[in-house]
């Protein structure tokens, strides 16, 4: 009996162990195809979005760019947590709930005769907040021919941002450019951001992803 119980033992050890190199792996800010499963549902909309115009996109198609850092350093908190800040229903919490994404940084709100007004210029701002430390930072995702589209915790302390952005000039192409869809991956501990830059094609998902999401979740604003 002993001896039985001993061999349980050692098997369920090496479960656990297996289990947390598995979840290591699966962690992996840097590396895409690792994360491929885990996009395809916490992207889920976006990815369908996408794939409404351009048909055979896959995550595994992104391609990865350079690693660089978070950009701009730690600041005091100003944004507004409270109940009563009309956002609130746009920011994306870790599961912790110690950090807070603010993926549309650039859009402004406020409240008027029981409606939301919303209105933005270049939606490429998106704002991290430790609730802990109290203190915020500003990261820009795109250049201003892009912006992003929205943001999901991949665990406590690492996120992705999904977005859009201009390609190469091409005749016939709305605007003149191809478009493109982009992920970054961000590592809070590595202090880290790595872009995929998805394929180009003359149709692309734009702002009206934005405006279609915080409708979703505030069904009383209105966009002027």
């Amino acid at each position: 009996m002993r001896e039985v119980l001993l061999s349980l033992v050692v098997m369920l050890a090496l479960s656990v162990s297996l289990s947390t190199a598995s979840a290591t792996v699966t962690a992996d800010p840097a590396n895409l195809g690792t994360l491929g499963p885990v996009l395809e549902t916490k992207l889920k909309e976006w990815l369908v979005a996408w794939r409404a115009v351009q048909p055979t996109l896959r995550v595994e198609q992104f391609k990865k760019g350079e690693t660089g850092d978070m950009g701009p350093t730690w600041d005091s908190l100003h944004i507004d947590l409270s109940q009563g800040n009309p956002k609130l229903p746009l920011y994306v919490f870790s599961p912790d709930m110690r950090w807070v994404i603010d993926p549309f940084g650039a859009l402004r709100m406020s409240k008027q005769n029981g409606d939301i007004l919303a209105g933005f210029d270049v939606d490429n701002s998106v704002f991290l907040i430790d609730q802990k430390l109290s203190r915020q930072r500003s990261m820009l995702f795109s250049g201003p021919s892009g912006g992003t589209h929205e943001a999901a915790w991949l665990w406590n302390n690492g996120f992705v941002v999904a977005g859009y952005g201009e390609g190469q000039p091409k005749e016939g192409c709305r605007g003149g450019y191809t478009q493109r869809p982009s992920l970054y991956l961000v590592s809070i501990p590595r202090n880290s951001l790595t872009p995929y830059i998805g394929p180009e094609s003359c149709r692309g998902v734009g702002s009206e992803y934005v405006i279609q999401k915080v409708k979703q979740k505030i069904p009383n604003v209105k966009f002027y």
